[in-house]
């Protein structure tokens, strides 16, 4: 591999007095140690902050880098004479700032065509001949989320002064050991962590922080959000760790070689606490339960071995030493969770896709991200629009949400287009190169080990990247970034002693030395641009997560109180001002988050969402209640001369509660200005579109655009659906709530209220196939209306789900669909049916209270009173405050007195009767 010359920048003069030369040292070692507690932030202290994936994370991570970057560059400034080590991938790292830089400016409308073909078909109201009705401006960036785009290219600079520092850092293979060694601690320190925080946990990161949808205690996960990310970053240390390890066994060796007469005596502390740790890392990865990170371990595993037997850095000994380690770490999971891994490994082992990805989510998104890949033109989507764009690729609709691919190498080719994807193969060339060149070359035995260390944590992160986005994570992916500038450094270093060249490279003498502290500066700056951007959004993350934790709590409140309103329940558990506090609540959060994050797009629509759902409930109250689709359909129908007289209309029918109203419109509008992809933004401006005067043609306008963005979304299909209906369009209606019925939310409940029992039972039935989700629902809504025949075609109905469900893999269990099916015959006053299902609950989880309870009293109903008392003692057991269960306990004990009391029995007789 050809390597670039190396030049230097020194400043031309005298030679400086001996006191500015001692004062300049003292000067040059102090940033020189600020370098290194920078690079020791980035790789051991910054993946504390949740791996990186928090923006507060993101944020102490490029401090870290900013701080490096400046202290290193003034330092080469001040220096008489500095070197600057070149390499092909620098240009690499221009061009990929360069696109993301392309993709946030505005662009003419050709460059638009050429670049991002996609934009203007998914965009119809963004175009300035998208029509008058609804159209929203114009967009002219290739990003489809500008903002997070600026916060990627923030990030890709962060990376690249990474990558620069370290690579100018090291100046000999001692410095690469060094960094590599920063690397194996931060590994052994990550995993201590992990074990502690998982054997000891409460479900909390650190014991305190409750995350609102992670725990701590299901797998060892460390400080990272996901257990995947978690195993990569430690399989990114084992092969800096068995490097070492093997160098100090070698080490020992070459020591009692040397030695005239053999001293027995106790094995060196070095290599045993490097094995322990080595032990302890391993034990770490296997127990995160990520097949991710065990395929990566394996992959890291085999090039550690290859690499060592081309350089004969192994012998039998050597061997035994990692046999014996390995059996510490089986001996390890024998104690603790050895059940677990093999069971979570086994699908590893099946050869088949559908084990190892049994929902096929992870195909879905694939093939989503391929398409969008096809479509997205030379320059992609935009960085960090992923969560945005996937949705409009997919061929069917996913449970949850999927903010990554899942592969990095689809992801970085959706978000950046072809340019992005030549970029990346291209830089992944150069470290095959890198590599290559210094296992080939590597003469001393240090450099053999360092490449040892390289390698296997470059191949763990390729292949780990094909199942998993890594590279997303700050944590991992500057680690990795540190890895491959050692393997670009070590390459460098190989070839220049095989062409027998001095390491230290000749100065060249350049006139202009102000260019150094050009750089310098302009380094600097971009270090404060980079931390200055991301301390807005490391700011919102924290009211954004408080916000979550509520929504959480608000939304099984909304769920409950729904299922309530269908089944005709009264909501006396979930009161109105509990809600009321809950939405302030969520607005208070959001607030915040907008103030710290003004272009915060999925803050300022869920804001706007909280602001409209504030409304209606404060309208509840009123005297002349309306939700907002009323008082739309009214101001449509008002058909007001201008805005002004429409505002003044509410303001009288409202008073200041439409300032909520204005203030949602707004706040969804800004959204959508950075997020234009975002089908519950459309949804909010058809809602509140009437506001600005707008008339029925843009409510339909905004609906087909959201329909365009977000073409399988239950709520957005269940709005446009709705539309349909009110204008009386009854098929278009049933068709897209056909669509959307199978996805479990919100909008099923809905569909059954408006309508399960007006229609005939057989006609919803075969239009939507309910399942198990819904039946109960359904089956509430017909039981009110008391029509035989159709509760006896949904019990029929039931049966054949049930016959099928319980055999399926499904989010519900068998116990909980058979108890669903006995509750429904209690109804109808069928007890030998109901009593047939429940023995079947019983049988699928003896363990489960409801069913356990619910068994109990349709055995005490049918007088089998011996049956039924053992599952009401089980049920005091566990829940002895409840008095309906002693109250059946009491019932028994009073009917099995009245069974051997005969009427006239005297004294003896009821003696002998107890006594049998």
């Amino acid at each position: 591999m050809k390597i670039r010359a190396q030049h230097a920048f020194a400043s031309s003069g005298s030679r400086p007095a001996f006191r500015n030369e001692r004062a300049l040292g003292a000067g040059d070692d102090w940033l020189l140690a600020v370098v290194d507690a920078g690079l020791i932030g980035v790789v051991c202290i910054a993946p504390y902050f949740f791996g990186g994936r928090h923006d507060l994370g993101r944020l102490a991570f490029v401090a870290f880098v900013a701080l490096a970057a400046a202290a290193w560059f003034v330092r080469q400034a001040l220096r008489p004479a500095t070197t600057w080590k070149d390499t092909a991938a620098f240009g690499l790292l221009l061009f990929a700032v360069g696109l993301l830089v392309l993709q946030i400016v505005p662009l003419p409308a050709a460059w638009m065509h050429w670049l991002a073909p996609r934009n203007a078909e998914l965009l119809p109201l963004w175009r300035p001949n998208g029509g008058s009705d609804g159209s929203l401006g114009l967009w002219s960036t290739v990003s489809l989320v500008p903002h997070e785009t600026t916060k990627a290219l923030a990030m890709l600079l962060a990376y690249s002064l990474l990558f620069i520092v370290v690579v100018q850092r090291i100046d000999d293979v001692g410095d690469a050991r060094r960094v590599l060694r920063w690397v194996a601690v931060s590994a052994v320190l990550m995993a201590l962590f992990g074990l502690i925080q998982y054997f000891t946990s409460n479900g909390r990161y650190f014991w305190f922080y409750e995350h609102p949808f992670r725990r701590t205690d299901v797998s060892v996960c460390g400080s990272f959000m996901n257990r995947n990310h978690f195993a990569n970053f430690l399989v990114l240390g084992v092969g800096p760790l068995v490097s070492w390890l093997l160098e100090s066994v070698r080490k020992n060796s070459l020591e009692k070689t040397n030695r005239r007469i053999a001293s027995p005596g106790p094995m060196p502390a070095s290599p045993l606490i490097l094995g322990t740790a080595l032990a302890v890392v391993s034990f770490a990865i296997l127990l995160s339960l990520s097949r991710g990170g065990t395929l990566a371990l394996l992959t890291a595993v085999v090039i550690i071995g290859l690499t060592c037997a081309y350089g004969r850095l192994f012998d039998a000994k050597h061997l035994s030493i990692f046999v014996g380690m390995a059996v510490v770490v089986l001996g390890l999971l024998s104690l603790y969770g050895y059940d677990q891994v093999s069971l979570r490994l086994n699908t590893l082992t099946h050869g088949s896709l559908d084990a190892i990805d049994h929902h096929q989510g992870r195909r879905t998104i694939w093939k989503a991200n391929v398409a969008a890949f096809r479509h997205g033109g030379l320059a992609g989507a935009g960085a960090g629009s992923h969560r945005m764009v996937y949705p409009v690729h997919l061929s069917e609709s996913l449970p949850g949400e999927y903010t990554h691919a899942e592969n990095g190498y689809l992801q970085i080719a959706t978000e950046t287009g072809v340019v992005g994807l030549t970029l990346l193969l291209s830089g992944l060339g150069l470290c095959l190169a890198w590599c290559l060149t210094s296992v080939r070359r590597a003469r001393s035995e240090l450099e053999q080990l360092c490449c040892v260390a390289v390698c296997a944590g470059l191949a763990a992160s390729v292949i780990h990247s094909v199942v998993d986005f890594v590279w997303y994570i700050p944590a991992c992916m500057s680690v990795t970034i540190v890895l491959a500038a050692c393997a670009i450094r070590l390459a460098q270093i190989v070839q220049c002693e095989a062409q027998e060249t001095n390491n230290s490279h000749r100065s060249a003498n350049i006139r202009l030395a102000g260019l150094r502290w050009l750089t310098a500066m302009t380094v600097t700056a971009s270090g404060v641009w980079i931390v200055c951007t991301y301390i807005g959004p490391a700011g919102a993350s924290v009211h954004w997560e408080r916000f979550q934790r509520v929504s959480v709590a608000n939304n099984d409140l909304s769920r409950q109180t729904l299922a309530n309103l269908v089944a005709n329940r009264s909501d006396a558990a979930t009161t109105d001002r509990d809600r009321a506090a809950m939405l302030q609540a969520m607005m208070r959060h959001l607030e915040r988050a907008v103030a710290w994050d003004p272009k915060f797009a999925a803050a300022r629509l869920e804001l706007a969402t909280c602001q409209l759902r504030e409304f209606e409930r404060r309208q509840r109250a009123a005297a002349n209640s309306m939700d907002v689709a009323q008082i739309r359909d009214a101001a449509l129908v008002s058909q007001f001369k201008s805005e002004a007289e429409l505002k003044s209309w509410l303001v009288r029918a409202f008073g200041k509660d439409c300032e909520l109203l204005a203030a949602a419109l707004s706040n969804a509008h800004a959204g959508l200005a950075q997020s234009p992809l975002d089908g519950d933004g459309y949804l909010l401006l058809a809602e509140l579109c009437f506001i600005e005067g707008a008339g029925r043609n843009q409510v339909e306008a905004y609906l087909e655009q959201g329909l365009r963005v977000r073409p399988h979304d239950g709520d957005l299909l269940f709005e446009v659906g709705k539309q349909a209906l009110v204008d009386g369009d009854m098929e278009r209606a049933i068709e897209l709530w056909k669509k959307c019925f199978k996805d479990p939310g919100p909008h099923q409940l809905k569909i059954v209220y408006l309508l399960a029992g007006r229609y005939p039972a057989p006609l919803v039935t075969e239009i939507f196939q309910p399942e198990w989700h819904t039946l109960p629902q359904i089956w509430a809504r017909y039981l009110e209306q008391r029509q035989p025949q159709d509760l006896a075609h949904l019990l029929a109905y039931a049966r054949n789900v049930t016959d099928r469900q319980v055999h399926e893999k499904t989010d519900i269990q068998p116990d909980t669909i058979w108890l669903q099916q006995a509750l429904m015959y209690r109804d109808v006053k069928q007890p030998e049916a109901e009593l047939v299902c429940l023995e079947r609950a019983y049988q699928c989880n003896p363990r489960d209270f409801e069913v356990r309870y619910a068994l109990g009293q349709s055995l005490l109903q049918a007088e089998r009173l011996g049956e039924a008392e053992p599952h009401f003692r089980w049920c005091m057991a566990r829940r002895p405050e409840n008095k309906n269960i002693s109250a059946a306990l009491r019932q028994i004990s009073e009917a099995r007195q009245a069974n051997f009391e005969p009427r006239n029995a005297t004294e003896p007789d009821i003696a002998r009767a107890w006594a049998r």
